[in-house]
């Protein structure tokens, strides 16, 4: 394709942010094989002078335009009418009047520019222009070029933020509602730099009304200059922050400088702030203050600081701070602010602290500046990052230049049955899905809740996301203070007694049902799944249905054959073990797909903890849970297997719900009572994780790949787990953790005595451990493929996974399968004989 660009921001030198922008779109069209012409118009708007010999060096000569401004008697004229506006604003603004802000959407162009277009001797493919008051540009071209308007951010009714904060100026430009609309108008697509300015896009287009003029919207966010990541995170005590001359960075960094820096210092007193960019002719000199001034290569600044904090608390769209950092492989402490934008799947290398928490935003600058290796596993992560974004970005742009991005995919529901060869291949989907998340999960939830709240999170950046929960349940609480994220309360009564209250609750959520009309029900249980069925009666087209299996209890009789036949579209298994397991299921049929549950791990990263008393005793813990099946209790007979005083130097936490009457009596007669602590139910269990040595996860029926063995192996931390279902996929034996077989306690004994022995191998398996998590149980990942399923499923292709044969020898994997395909059963645990106690087991006392 013939692609032309129109902007008023020359591209060399790249100095600011938005020229760092324009100058990466256009390597990223010339990346994808199209022809670039770059057209340079000059505007008071932007006052940079372009370096014309590096413009005519990058593009070529022929393809490399600069626009005059007219005869002198136009610019004159232009000259005059500008000076009169912006003396009539003044006198506006000084009595109080707010449209004294507004500038007009044209007002900024000249004529001489639209004729110099028109006239120009080669025709486009595509036209991009840069911002939305320079719109008029997109008129010069004719129909059959395919109008692109790159819009960098949302300029309607901009200066309110500003002035509400005491600033008159320091917005640029300001457009009334309906002005930007018409601007927009003017394109075939316009280009957001983010889902959430997309969205208000769309919504501002359609309060406007003319809903039939209105233009595609496309999210193009920034490419990231990626060359090689830092290479050395060795310096210590030492932070980078990179910004412009703006007011918004002013405001920024004087807040962190006032606020945040002190502390730091006080903490760390050899530590230094490096600033690079134009903010270092605005900062004031301080004694640990170091201006680097505008640096060429960021990369040589952030190989010398390793370190990047972002505390951006003013302004708006994507931070190209916190980009830069993430394409040099450097991790970076960010205000909620700062990381507007940016996904979660993409913030692996990102630790988020909410704004104006200045305390917290140093005392992860002091653990950072301090802990090298953490710098350098969350970096890699960040560089990872970087690079799945760009690819995203990559493709996006080129399906908008083609005019193809915004394209409805045409499906029957059930395609993917009727014809698996002429499947299409998988593409991210373009258009907004609507997708309705349902849990019958009461009270906690367990890992349901924390695998649906963090789908819903996540991929409602991008796409309409619903969650239909019982009221009490935390799933349904914690989803209604997740921003754009839809909670509806919604029960799932199951048997026969509760029939009336089921009535009504189908019909409850057929009407939600048939108001959404959604594209994907992703449904986790059976009694939510039983209730979407009889819901979907009557709604044509009905919505796929996507199963997610989360424990390895069978799925055998007439009703799953039914599910499978009439109910379920495809089935998501969260380890290969259940995938293997449902291949000998009805719901074969549905080409199960492994997807891996992820984890946050920006949120549960390593944090140092409070100084023991006993640097002897080793810590050792869980946050899976009480109920028997986890395997807590096979603790009891392994630390019997000990001698006394290595039981003695042993510590078990266990966090949920606390014991049952049956367990406390089973700790009463061993004696060990005192060995075991329960701190109860906790909303963050980060801090009982930070006090471990290491952690376990022992379960030997129901469980699947453990949220809580991937939590505590994201902080650190080594895992003992059992042979049983998906829990060995998340080891690598001798490295990050141990395996022992199921009911193993000479195994579990042993492992607990290498502990004692070799706290150091302790410790390299808890960097291991992260190591693992970064690279593999990384949220983004997890959405990613979750989103990549409903794709397929959406465009009616096949599934990735290779499907076994039915006669395929599952027990051959060295795990506990059944003929049947299901793992076996396990009996009661026979204990060795463990002197029995007549003390009492009292509530523990409290050590945390």
């Amino acid at each position: 394709m013939k692609v032309a660009l129109v902007s008023m921001t020359p591209v060399f030198p790249a100095k600011a942010g938005h020229s760092v922008r324009i100058l990466q779109l256009c390597k990223a069209i010339r990346a994808l094989g199209h022809e670039l012409t770059f057209i340079h118009v000059t505007s008071k708007l932007d006052t940079q002078k372009p370096d014309t010999a590096s413009h005519v060096a990058f593009f070529g000569e022929r393809h490399y335009l600069h626009l005059h401004n007219g005869p002198r008697g136009a610019r004159a004229a232009f000259w005059l009418r500008g000076k009169l506006r912006r003396r009539w604003r003044k006198i506006l603004c000084g009595l109080g009047y707010e449209h004294s802000h507004y500038s007009r959407l044209d007002e900024n162009w000249r004529n001489a520019w639209t004729h110099q277009l028109q006239a120009l001797d080669r025709r486009f493919d595509a036209v991009v222009v840069e911002y939305a008051f320079n719109s008029r540009a997109l008129d010069a071209f004719p129909a059959s070029t395919r109008k692109l308007l790159d819009t960098h951010d949302a300029f309607a009714d901009r200066h309110r933020p500003f002035v509400a904060r005491g600033f008159r100026k320091g917005y640029w430009v300001s457009l009334k509602p309906q002005d930007e609309n018409r601007g927009l108008r003017r394109a075939d697509a316009a280009i957001a730099i983010q889902a959430q300015e997309a969205e208000h896009f769309r919504q501002q287009l359609t309060r406007d009304g003319a809903v039939e003029r209105n233009p595609e919207i496309a999210v193009v966010s920034h490419f990231i200059g990626l060359d090689q990541p830092v290479p050395d995170h060795s310096v210590d005590h030492a932070a980078l922050y990179v910004g412009t001359n703006m007011l918004s960075n002013q405001i920024s960094l004087g807040q962190f400088l006032e606020h945040v820096l002190p502390r730091v210092v006080s903490a760390v007193p050899d530590f230094k702030l490096r600033l690079a960019g134009s903010i270092c002719n605005w900062a004031p000199d301080l004694p640990h203050v170091e201006k680097l001034g505008f640096v060429d290569d960021l990369r040589l600044a952030f190989a010398r600081t390793p370190l990047s904090v972002n505390p951006t608390v003013a302004g708006t769209g994507i931070n190209i701070k916190l980009l830069d950092a993430m394409g040099a492989g450097v991790p970076t402490i960010s205000t909620v602010t700062g990381a507007r934008g940016l996904g979660a799947e993409f913030r692996n290398g990102l630790v988020v602290v909410p704004d104006h928490d200045h305390d917290a935003f140093a005392d992860h600058i002091i653990r950072l500046s301090k802990d090298a290796d953490l710098r350098r596993s969350l970096g890699r992560a960040a560089f990872a990052d970087a690079q799945r974004w760009n690819e995203g970005q990559l493709a996006a742009l080129d399906r908008c230049l083609r005019g193809d991005a915004f394209a409805e995919v045409v499906h029957s529901r059930h395609a993917c049955r009727r014809d698996r060869t002429r499947a299409p291949p998988f593409r991210r989907p373009d258009r907004r899905m609507k997708l309705l998340y349902t849990n019958f999960h009461s009270g906690s939830g367990g890992g349901h809740t924390t695998y649906i709240r963090e789908l819903a999170r996540g991929l409602s950046v991008r796409h309409e996301v619903h969650v239909a929960a019982p009221e009490d349940s935390r799933l349904l609480r914690e989803a209604r203070g997740i921003p754009g994220l839809h909670a509806f309360a919604q029960t799932y009564p199951n048997g026969l007694r509760l029939r009336p209250a089921r009535r009504r609750a189908c019909a409850r959520l057929h009407a939600y049902l048939k108001e959404h009309r959604f594209d994907i029900v992703h449904v986790n249980g059976s009694a939510d799944h039983r209730l979407v069925i009889a819901a979907l009666r009557g709604l044509h087209p009905r919505p796929l249905v996507v199963l997610t299996k989360h424990n390895t209890k069978p799925m055998r009789g007439l009703q799953h054959v039914w599910r499978a036949r009439a109910g379920t579209d495809k089935v998501i298994a969260v380890c290969e073990f259940v995938r293997r397991q449902l291949s000998h299921t009805p719901y074969r049929r549905c080409q199960p797909e492994t997807v891996y549950n992820g984890v946050d791990t920006a949120f549960f990263s390593p944090a140092e903890a409070d100084a023991r008393k006993d640097a002897r005793q080793l810590w050792i813990g869980s946050n899976a849970g009480t109920a028997d099946y986890k395997g807590w209790t096979d603790l009891v007979p392994a630390l019997a297997l000990l001698t006394p005083d290595e039981r003695e130097r042993i510590q078990v936490v266990i966090a949920g719900h606390p014991p049952s009457a049956t367990q406390r009596q089973m700790l009463a007669r061993s004696g060990l009572q005192d060995r075991f602590h329960f701190p109860g139910l906790l909303d963050d269990v980060r801090p009982i994780i930070a006090r471990l040595d290491a952690g376990f996860v022992l379960s030997h029926d129901i469980e699947t790949i453990s949220f809580a063995c991937r939590e505590m192996m994201a902080m650190g931390k080594p895992v003992m787990v059992t042979d049983y279902a998906g829990l060995p996929e998340n080891i690598r034996p001798g490295t990050d953790g141990w395996i022992v077989p199921v009911h193993g306690y000479a195994a579990m004994a042993e492992a607990l005595r290498d502990m004692l022995n070799d706290r150091e191998d302790v410790l390299r398996r808890g960097k291991a451990a992260r190591d693992h998590a970064l690279a593999e149980f990384g949220i983004g990942t997890f959405l990613d493929h979750t989103e990549a399923v409903y794709a397929r499923l959406l465009a009616g292709a096949p599934s990735l996974d290779s499907e076994p044969s039915p006669g395929q020898d599952l027990a051959s994997t060295g795990r506990l399968i059944g003929e049947d395909g299901h793992p076996r059963r396990h009996g009661p645990m026979q204990m060795p004989d463990i002197p029995a106690s007549s003390q009492p087991v009292a509530d523990p006392p409290s050590v945390w």
